[in-house]
């Protein structure tokens, strides 16, 4: 058997004789790294909902499950990598070493500005000393001249003080006479408010009391037929006779034969055959039916978690009606894991690629898609409109996951996208961007010297250690491009 580019046979021990850390290499890689259909454990099932949790921001939850996943894996440094990740995402990313130059600078001219603050400080202080001194020394020498103009101003204000109080009470007298005067006819207008008010509610009363009564007995009427009709036109007329309320009781009337009228006619045809469909048609009482109305949540979908071929409704329900885009992610998640051979599962992803919404969501269904060997143009395509929108949450996987568009269609604008990618500011992106281009073989001269230059002079440790590996993944590829492999069997 021949194989040409041998690149997974090589990788391995490319990446060990590397003289690089390589810690980038695994922290992305295993973003998107699968465990074959058949041998997929729970393990794995919950580094997947995990990293859902973490795509939409629940931090929580993400590492939550990804513990749990380490329980079960005690020694899976991937899944070590995944919480420290996760760590360093909650606790905002350490400052970098143009930003600690910086504040080491801010810090030196604050030191500045704080002595200067000081200097002037006590110079301020000084000068106080120099203006107390002459405010004493000028003090002795005024006091007596203020003595005698106190004395003169005391005299003045208890004159006309006696003056101003001898008005203010006679004001306040006119008010308080005005103020009692109004107050009584406002008592007057109120008590005959008040009475007013009793005579219409007692109105009221006999008139809700006449009414009820001849509501009542219209629905006896309609109930019972003409002996009920009998008795009740003899019980109206007997209430209009002693009541004297005669046209209130054919308002009552009227006002119940308009309503059931109108009731009646609002009622489509349609809506009536389709009750009587309804009655006549058995009840669906499946917990999956039960649950639709108000849409699958996260909780009824980690019950598949440990199973999910015994779930396959609840999860094919999830991804169409779950009641969050969480939700539904975490339906096409677990979908991933049902065998290829179930086309249904393998439609229901497609169909919800094309009409969701967050990007959260779109890589989950693309994830799934990998994990069923499913991939295509579309999926291609669905990826890169992902990493144009650019959400921060998901973009690293996603350009990790963009390793899988180089057997398609789309590799050509895939490479363009990642070369772009390689200038991006954020390091994880430039990193991710590297690796994701050593998978898609030999590359033009121009973007390996870049990845070059980037290996040699990038700031970040990570992009140089991500640079280098694909460098030398890139040489193996274009010398073993012909290179043939000879098994021989024993």
């Amino acid at each position: 058997m021949r194989i040409r580019q041998p690149l997974a046979l090589l990788l391995g021990g490319l990446v060990s004789a590397s003289s690089m850390g390589c810690a980038a290499y695994n922290a992305v890689l295993s973003k998107n790294s699968h465990p074959t259909q058949q041998s997929s454990p729970a393990g794995d099932r919950l580094v997947a909902i995990g990293r859902v949790f973490e795509n939409q921001g629940n931090y929580e939850r993400a590492e939550s499950l990804y513990r749990s996943a380490l329980r079960t894996d005690p020694r899976n440094e991937e899944i070590r990598q995944q919480l420290a990740e996760l760590e360093s995402r909650k606790n905002g990313r350490s400052f970098r070493a143009g930003t600690e130059s910086a504040i080491a600078q801010a810090d030196a001219v604050s030191g500045k500005a704080k002595s200067a603050g000081n200097a002037t400080q006590q110079t301020t202080m000084n000068v106080g000393v120099a203006v107390a001194d002459a405010a004493a020394s000028l003090h002795g020498s005024a006091n007596a001249d203020l003595e005698a103009k106190k004395e003169i101003a005391l005299t003045a204000a208890s004159t006309t003080g006696d003056h101003l109080i001898g008005k203010a009470e006679q004001a306040v007298a006119s008010t308080e006479a005005e103020l009692a005067s109004v107050a009584e006819d406002v008592t007057e207008q109120s008590d005959e408010t008040a009475a007013d008010a009793a005579a219409l509610f007692g109105e009221l009363e006999d008139f809700t009391a006449v009414a009820e009564s001849a509501a009542e007995e219209v629905n006896a009427e309609v109930l019972f037929g003409e002996e009920a009709d009998e008795t009740s036109e003899q019980l109206f007329g007997d209430a209009a006779d002693d009541s004297g309320e005669d046209h209130v009781v054919d308002f009552a009337e009227a006002l119940v034969a308009d309503e059931a009228t109108g009731e009646a006619d609002e009622i489509p045809e349609s809506d009536v055959a389709q009750t009587d469909l309804a009655d006549s048609s058995p009840v669906d009482s499946s917990p999956v039916a039960e649950t639709v109305a108000a849409g699958i949540t996260v909780e009824q979908l980690l019950a598949a978690l440990e199973s999910p071929e015994l779930h396959r409704e609840l999860l094919l329900e999830g991804l169409s009606d779950g009641d969050s885009e969480e939700s539904k992610a975490i339906a096409a998640t677990l979908l991933g894991e049902l065998p290829a051979s179930d086309q249904d599962a393998a439609a229901a992803l497609m169909d919800a690629m094309s009409t969701a919404e967050s990007c959260a969501l779109k890589l989950a269904i693309v994830d799934s898609l990998i994990q069923r060997r499913e991939f295509s143009d579309a999926a291609a395509d669905t990826l890169l409109g992902i990493v144009a929108d650019n959400d921060p949450a998901v973009m690293a996987q996603a350009v990790s996951a963009m390793r899988h568009c180089a057997e398609t269609e789309r590799r050509a604008e895939t490479l363009l996208v990642l070369t772009q990618l390689l200038s991006e500011g954020d390091a994880e992106i430039r990193t991710a961007a590297a690796l994701t281009l050593a998978d898609f073989g030999e590359l033009p001269q121009s973007l390996h010297q870049t990845l070059e230059q980037l290996a040699d002079r990038d700031p970040d440790v990570n992009v140089r250690e991500a640079a280098g590996v694909a460098v030398g993944r890139l040489l193996v590829t274009a010398d073993s491009a012909e290179m043939e492999i000879q098994i021989i069997p024993r």
